[in-house]
């Protein structure tokens, strides 16, 4: 058998669900044994399996090609979005750090002590905070004590700001909270930053999620130990640009249409990725389905090629021996 059309046939839908349903554990997925050797695998004649593997791979290094370019447009893509929104800043020369026009403070430690019981409230974790935006579907609950719920709770417009992560692309990253859960408090690996009155908070957002914004929290968060951690202390150092209220708010309406027009690209990408999953289905499917290759009558049987197999593993086979009788 050609290997080659062995291992694709392995890789096909028809293969891998049943695999997949078989193997599922509690913990770790694992593939037995017996479900392995009891897979069935067609027998096409030789010359056949060999034409059905030199179309799967020609029509697959095409779509190998796609792939990439989607790929690069994905990276072209970023590029392009991260170079706009620092755009959007540049022109802002007077700056200020984050202290003076904006509240800085820290949140809650999770101990045993905090769990939820009589006096429990929605908690924020580090978990719930992605780079400008919020993840809601699994929101945890801690119990407060007398007079945290006002001291703690989220306003509408607070900025949330992630305080360590081993990877410096991920430090500091944040999200605006638009109070889309009430009297929601927070851990106190998120740092919270409610903007003053001179601050539009859309326009902290985005400002605070730009590159070059972090390659300054990057700057105030290093340590020798390769773990990069903020503090109240160093986000209050962080420098926000400085300008009126009208020109944060234009700013924030001109990125706004901008980062749509990204996201709409980005989702024809994402479509266009999906396609793709599609296509490399269809061709497997089709080939060993009779469709991608003709079937030539000229070929050798694969009634023959069977008989060979057996015959060679007949012959790999040892015989067994015969045990000589004892002696007394």
């Amino acid at each position: 058998m050609e290997a080659s059309f062995l291992y694709w046939w392995l890789q096909t839908e028809r293969v891998r669900r049943p695999w997949s349903e078989a193997s599922a554990g509690t913990n770790i997925n694992n593939l037995k044994v017996s479900t392995l050797i009891s897979t069935s695998v067609p027998i096409p004649p030789l010359a056949e399996q060999e034409r059905i593997v030199a179309a799967i791979e020609e029509h697959l290094s095409h779509l190998d090609a796609a792939e990439r370019a989607l790929r690069s447009a994905v990276a072209r893509l970023e590029l392009l979005e991260s170079g706009a929104v620092d755009e959007a800043f540049f022109s802002f020369v007077e700056r200020v750090p984050i202290r003076e026009i904006a509240e800085v403070r820290g949140g809650i430690q999770k101990q045993p002590k905090r769990r939820p019981n009589e006096n429990k409230a929605p908690f924020l974790r580090v978990a719930n905070v992605g780079h400008g935006r919020l993840a809601l579907d699994e929101v945890h609950e801690v119990e407060l004590f007398e007079g945290e719920l006002d001291r703690y709770r989220l306003r509408p417009g607070d900025l949330l700001v992630v305080e360590g992560n081993g990877s410096p692309d991920q430090i500091g990253r944040s999200a605006v909270w638009r109070g889309e859960i009430p009297d929601c408090v927070h851990q106190n690996h998120l740092i919270r930053v409610r903007p003053g009155p001179s601050l539009d908070p859309e326009f902290l957002g985005l400002y605070w999620n730009a590159s070059s914004t972090r390659q300054q929290l990057t700057s105030v968060a290093s340590s020798t130990s390769g773990l990069y951690t903020l503090s109240t202390s160093k986000v209050k150092q962080v420098e926000v640009p400085v300008a009126s209220l009208p020109e944060q708010r234009s700013t924030v309406a001109r990125l706004a249409t901008k980062l749509e027009q990204f996201s709409t690209l980005r989702a024809e990408i994402g479509t266009a990725a999906k396609r793709h999953r599609a296509l490399r289905r269809s061709i497997l499917a089709a080939a060993f389905s009779g469709r991608l290759v003709p079937q030539d009558a000229d070929d050798e049987p694969a009634s023959v090629l069977l008989d060979t197999i057996r015959t060679e593993r007949a012959a790999a086979t040892p015989a067994k021996g015969t045990r000589k009788a004892k002696t007394s």
